[in-house]
Formats: C-alpha cells, sequence, structure tokens
C-alpha cells in the first residue's frame, strides 16, 4: 500500500523501507486512500507514506541516510520525493511535506553536498536546507522557523528570508507588511516553548532513544549498502566489488570499516 515507484525516469517498483520509527510516545499512523492504520515503534518507513500524529504524541523517525525527524503532537508529515545514492552525492535529493504541526529536522547524509537538493515544505512556506538542525511550526506569534545548526532559506509567496545558526524568524501579520525580513534571535520563552513540542516527556524515554538511534545508525550502514543495491540496480556497486578505498567517491571509510569487520 506504501510503496511507491522510485523514480518516473526509472519506473521501478520499491519496497525497501528509507528509514523508521525509532521512538513514539503516544499514537501515531499511516495515512492512505483506504484510511488509517496504527503504527508502532520499530514500523518501517517507506516512500510516499503519510504519517500522522495523534494529539499528545511525538514520534522520532531515522531514515536509512541517518537524517532525523521528529513530530510534534497533531502532526502530518509526507514523503514526496526520496532519492538516496551513498556514493554519488549528485543522486541525492529529498521533498518533505509538513502539511501540519511542529517538526525537528536533523540533516544527514542525503544533505550532504556543496548545494543540497533538499526542501522542506510547511503551510506558510519552503524550507530550503544547509547541513541543518530546524525547528519549524506555528507559535503564538505565527508561522515560526529556529534554525540551531548550519542555514536555512525560507521562503513564500510573502518573500523569503535567510537564517543562520542561531537564529529564528516569526513569519506574522505584522511582518508580511514589512519590505525587509531580517531572521532574529528568539526569546528564550518562545524558544523553549518551541522545542518542548518535539521533546519527549519521559526522562527513560528519551535515554532509551539516544541509544536506540546510536545503535540503529550503526545498522543504517548495512541497509545503505542493500538500499543502493535497490534503488541504483544498473550501476556498479564498489562495495560488491571491493574496490579500494580511493574508488569508492562518498562514503568509502564506512563502507571499508563494516567490510572488514
Amino acid at each position: 500500500m506504501y510503496a511507491a515507484l522510485v523514480t518516473e525516469g526509472h519506473a521501478q517498483k520499491n519496497t525497501y523501507p528509507i528509514g523508521e520509527l525509532i521512538a513514539l510516545e503516544g499514537k501515531a499512523y499511516y495515512v492512505g486512500d483506504h484510511g488509517k492504520s496504527e503504527i508502532k515503534t520499530g514500523a518501517p518507513i517507506y516512500f510516499n507514506s503519510n504519517i500522522q500524529t495523534a494529539p499528545g504524541a511525538k514520534a522520532l523517525i531515522l531514515f536509512i541516510d541517518d537524517t532525523e525527524i521528529t513530530l510534534a503532537e497533531d502532526s502530518t508529515m509526507t514523503i514526496d520525493e526520496y532519492v538516496f545514492d551513498p556514493y554519488d552525492p549528485a543522486e541525492n535529493t529529498a521533498k518533505f511535506n509538513f502539511l501540519k504541526g511542529a517538526f525537528l529536522w536533523t540533516s544527514g547524509m542525503i544533505s550532504k553536498k556543496d548545494n543540497p537538493d533538499v526542501t522542506l515544505e510547511t503551510s506558510r512556506g519552503s524550507i530550503g536546507i544547509r547541513g541543518t538542525t530546524v525547528w519549524g511550526g506555528q507559535t503564538d506569534g505565527g508561522y515560526g522557523v529556529f534554525v540551531a545548526d548550519g542555514a536555512v532559506n525560507f521562503s513564500g509567496n510573502w518573500g523569503g528570508v535567510d537564517i543562520p545558526a542561531g537564529k529564528g524568524f516569526i513569519l506574522s501579520e505584522d511582518n508580511l507588511a514589512k519590505d525587509t525580513k531580517d531572521a532574529n534571535t528568539w526569546k528564550k520563552p518562545i524558544l523553549d516553548k518551541a522545542l518542548r513540542t518535539i521533546t519527549f516527556t519521559s526522562p527513560l524515554l528519551q535515554k532509551q532513544t539516544q541509544h536506540r538511534l546510536k545503535d540503529k545508525k550503526k545498522q543504517n550502514i548495512a541497509k545503505r549498502h542493500d538500499y543502493r543495491g535497490q534503488m541504483f540496480p544498473y550501476k556498479e556497486n564498489p562495495f560488491q566489488k571491493r574496490l579500494k578505498a580511493q574508488d569508492d567517491k562518498f562514503f568509502s571509510d564506512e563502507f571499508e570499516e563494516m567490510r572488514n569487520k
């Protein structure tokens, strides 16, 4: 039900998961044409999935390239595009649509190139990613975007603004009327309230999540190899042919490390 075509050009059916639900507080659902079904911790996430969290819930998804997305309560996200080749960053592209609610995005390997082709669509505009940890969601003053690491461009039919690390921007009716829109350092109470939307309330769950993330990122090394074979079967596979590290164009070190274990 949640499998999809890899790309229009390749027209290949792909049922290989691109991520996993790592941690969940409350309830989350797959939403499709025939209704919704509850998903649990450890559930695979596929391209073209529509994922929804219930009121009071929070969910953390780890993707195969180590991108992390935490969804706040009553949020909806769709994965509109996801192509990842661990050996060829030129292939990498992703588009996520946050239709509702707040989220925290932490970039993984899919964003590791000079001009990342990664876009986060929101209800008030698009966020262009440049190696980033970024929070987006509704605040008391309007739709807010805060960058903890890296930088983003937030833009829409209202204009746009570049937001560097440590700065944020709240899109409100007040600043819509201004010709110049500047990112500012958020006041601590606003930032604290924003971050609480994506923080698990249970200290035990917080600790378990960090351990689980560490373990799953190690497992992702093997998954990336398998995934590349599924997504790009027509390409030469450096891992299978045991090429030298200098011939591996992308992330060769981790593949060498795994091969030698």
